[in-house]
């Protein structure tokens, strides 16, 4: 794994599409925008491409939600 280059991909992910891990209700409620966002773009295509990110949004959330609501 060339770590330099992950690096910088991650920043360049991470301006598009902020996901971190949930801290609070206001990550939570962005993290719940990205996955409509993200949900709606998988409903509207054939493309699966996102899918494993969904799944990533969806268990961050589900991991907040046990704990938090």
């Amino acid at each position: 794994m060339d770590l330099l280059k992950l690096e910088k991909r991650w920043g360049q992910f991470h301006q598009i599409c902020p996901i971190t891990a949930i801290r609070n209700s206001q990550d939570h409620d962005r993290m719940l925008l990205i996955a409509d966002q993200i949900s709606d773009a998988l409903c509207s295509s054939n493309n699966e491409s996102l899918l494993s990110l969904f799944d990533l949004v969806c268990e961050l959330i589900h991991s907040y939600e046990l704990e938090h609501v």
